[in-house]
């Protein structure tokens, strides 16, 4: 299996039920190192000097790691980040062109920014690739041998042995297949989608279309955009929640699995664990997985003072 090719290509069925798993905070506890790498760019590339450097580092940080934003599209949070650094009184560049490509664009990645910039050049647009760019080049060359959470490998592989599985992520394509490939977790997969493949609300319509019901279809992920791809796909949802991630796949493997694949799953089971997936991440967001409207708030306790 190859996860290069960006063309979605119908999955076989060999199972009536299908679980959609997020990678990045869900089954490797890369977050925090990636977004080093993420923030570090950014200060770079936009050219950050003093306070405006240390309110950049401080809320992306805050905006990725500790809110409801948490895991959406780089290019998405690119946009919350700077309109939060604003708010604040740093001096950020124009985002007219970004915040317009991604309202329309429905596979934001590189291979899409790439393709637009040769049709219509920008320059606003040339240095958010270049940072896009750079940070993936960072990740590869840094972010290695980070191992799956406590009681994932186990879980996927029992799983994988009732159900269809597939990756459903922002990251791109190339590194998931390196990621998933050196820790021997690709064997359990039947799909690597990244973000080439479009929105995660596209990439499981587009899978469970016409072969599984909805009551069939389990989402895990660790971000309101991985629920709210589920609940537009009229899915089940299991939260991985931030900083309780062993404990969240231990419950995984013990009882949500099996009230999965018994038909336990949705009702009180559901919202028992979606209500302290929702206390974890603190914040308003009217921003949704796949792009409409353009809300950015962050929950005043998370503000900090933009020194």
């Amino acid at each position: 299996m190859s996860a290069s090719n960006s063309e979605f290509k119908p999955l076989p069925k060999r199972h009536d039920r299908l679980i959609c798993i997020d990678s990045d905070g869900t089954v490797f506890d890369t977050m925090t190192a990636k977004h080093r790498c993420f923030r570090e760019c950014l200060i770079r590339c936009f050219g950050f000097r003093g306070r405006d450097a240390e309110c950049a580092a401080e809320v992306w940080d805050t905006v990725n790691l500790h809110s409801v934003h948490r895991g959406e599209n780089r290019f998405r949070s690119l946009l919350v980040v700077f309109d939060a650094m604003r708010e604040r009184g740093a001096s950020v560049p124009d985002t007219s062109r970004l915040r317009a490509w991604t309202a329309r664009e429905t596979r934001l990645g590189n291979p899409a920014l790439r393709a637009f910039l040769e049709r219509e050049p920008s320059e606003e647009l040339s240095l958010v690739y270049r940072w896009s760019r750079e940070s993936d080049k960072a990740i590869a060359a840094s972010v290695h041998g980070v191992a799956p959470f406590p009681y994932a490998r186990e879980t996927l592989a029992r799983a994988s042995a009732e159900a269809d599985i597939m990756v459903v992520s922002h990251t791109p394509c190339a590194t998931l297949e390196r990621e998933w490939t050196e820790h021997g977790l690709v064997r359990f997969v039947m799909c690597l989608g990244g973000q080439e493949r479009g929105s995660k609300t596209e990439q499981i319509r587009r899978a469970s279309e016409g072969k599984y019901p909805p009551e069939r279809i389990l989402m895990i992920g660790d971000s309101p955009g991985d629920l709210a791809a589920a609940e537009r796909n009229h899915a089940l949802f299991f939260p991985v929640v931030p900083g309780r991630e062993p404990e969240s796949w231990k419950e995984l493997a013990e009882e949500g699995l099996a009230r999965f694949f018994t038909g336990g799953f949705a009702g009180g089971y559901q919202e028992r664990i979606l209500e302290a997936f929702r206390g974890a991440l603190p914040g308003e967001s009217r921003q949704t997985e796949n792009g409409a409207g353009n809300g950015t708030h962050i929950s005043p306790q998370f503000e900090g003072n933009g020194k």
